[in-house]
């Protein structure tokens, strides 16, 4: 169109074979020679250093322009300045001997590249604060292919293709970088051979996942990361911190819960702890207990049973359901401290108020009565010591609360076994029922003394029957 067709098919052939550079080579010097240079323009004369391979020429002059960056320059001499068969390392060499003499401009990252090069701007030329994350993609991929003899450039250190620096104008930006070393590695580039390479990867990582953590709703994806750490028991521990940090966010999302569990196969056990320490942080005792059930915290279930939820549950009368969290963690008893003081008690104590319903009233049945309510007694005295040993008369915990009614039932109770006993002739000593109700510290000062009172009397009847006799 521009009327220029022999223009047309030089272009349409540069690039090509030495031949043709050579012979355009040979036109521009019998230019010079001629003297006909200056009449030539120089936007065409430009063309013709470019095909005839002379790439420093055309970038010197572009370069004040602001035409060209350090892609472009590459390109040019990609295309023009080497062979066809040359090898990635030698356009390097060409671009980077280019670029010691301050004719290519850096290869800057992008953010840095604008406003354009200048010839002014030497030391950045020498020493650029940054190299673009695509030129050390070329240092690498040159060095691989070709190998250090050949004389290629020597790849940069891999930890700096990795700082934000190489792309981003933000520090904190490292996803890109993990993706990248994510592939790299998916191929074998960055295998045991590189020796920071587990290292690199690990800071990568941790980098990456508190970028996703500062940014907020995607929590299932951070989970995704700590879950690419190569130790296995730091990934364990840092999935593990992920999930709990960021309970509240996922448990409120169905769909985040169920990628977290189907999607992840991130084991029920550590959702479920996750869940019990938030419920734990928003003081919700009963539904801690169910996520550490769950969890299989069994020893920490039994302790939040004893000290608060039991308690509670008793004084409102939910005794149905102490029984029932108590059944299950009474299977798993081995794995409990504190087993025979804690849950045992509770269930003792049911179990002993359905054999005084349901068993009948003979003598034998009785007297095991009044025994099993002194051990119990006894009992509840050693579990109030374990878990409530700071004992206050002016404001008592919840557990001496209720260990204070179950050793008045059972005081009440042994004194109307006793009186049952002796209503079928059966004379008892005073020890056989006493103890456990005369002598109890749970029982309140008044009650023991009225024990005692009826104890007084009860043994005034038998030594009077027993001077009649």
């Amino acid at each position: 169109r521009a009327g220029q067709p022999r223009l047309a098919g030089l272009l349409a052939r540069g690039g090509g074979r030495a031949q043709a550079t050579a012979l355009l080579t040979h036109q521009l010097q019998m230019w010079r020679t001629g003297g006909v240079s200056e009449h030539i323009c120089n936007e065409r004369r430009m063309v013709y250093e470019l095909l005839a391979g002379n790439v420093d020429v055309v970038v010197d002059y572009m370069r004040p322009l602001g035409l060209l960056d350090w892609r472009r320059t590459f390109g040019l001499y990609l295309w023009f300045g080497v062979s066809p068969s040359a090898r990635l390392g030698d356009v390097l060499a060409r671009y980077e001997g280019a670029q010691a003499h301050c004719l290519a401009p850096p290869a800057l990252p992008s953010y840095l590249e604008f406003p354009p090069f200048s010839s002014s701007s030497t030391s950045s030329c020498l020493h650029p604060p940054s190299y673009d994350l695509t030129f050390h993609l070329l240092r690498f991929a040159a060095a691989a292919c070709t190998g250090p003899e050949t004389g290629a450039p020597p790849p940069l250190p891999a930890s700096h293709m990795f700082l934000p620096a190489a792309f981003s104008q933000d520090p904190l930006d490292h996803a890109l970088a993990w993706h990248l070393l994510s592939a790299l590695k998916s191929i074998g580039y960055l295998g045991p051979s590189h020796a920071d390479a587990s290292l690199l990867e690990r800071r990568l990582t941790v980098s990456f996942l508190t970028q996703l953590q500062l940014a907020g709703g995607l929590t299932d994806w951070a989970v995704y990361l700590a879950m690419q750490m190569p130790e296995s028991s730091t990934r364990k521990a840092l999935v593990e911190d992920v999930v709990t940090r960021h309970c509240e966010e996922w448990s409120a999302s169905a769909a985040m819960t169920e990628f977290l569990r189907e999607g992840l196969r991130v084991p029920a056990a550590v959702l479920s702890a996750a869940q019990a320490q938030l419920a734990r942080y928003k003081r919700d005792w009963r539904v801690e207990l169910t996520h550490r059930l769950a969890a299989g915290h069994w020893g920490r279930a039994h302790n939040l049973l004893v000290e608060s939820l039991a308690p509670r549950m008793f004084l409102q009368g939910k005794h149905e359901e102490i029984q029932e969290v108590a059944v299950q963690l009474e299977t798993h008893k081995d794995q409990i401290d504190g087993w025979s003081l804690g849950g045992e008690i509770y269930l003792s104590f049911y179990e002993l108020q359905e054999f005084a319903e349901s068993a009948p009233a003979h003598q034998e049945n009785l007297l095991e009565r009044l025994h099993r309510y002194q051990t119990l007694a006894q009992d509840l005295h050693a579990a109030q010591q374990r878990w409530d040993p700071q004992e206050s008369s002016s404001c008592p915990s919840l557990p001496h609360v209720v260990y204070m009614r179950m050793a008045s039932t059972l005081s009440n109770q042994q004194v109307a076994c006793g009186n049952e006993l002796r209503d079928l002739g059966q004379e008892i000593s005073s020890e056989a029922f006493s103890i456990a109700c005369s002598e109890s510290p749970l029982l309140p000062q008044d009650v023991r003394a009225c024990h005692m009172h009826n104890l007084a009397g009860q043994l005034a009847v038998s030594l009077q029957r027993q001077s009649v006799h």
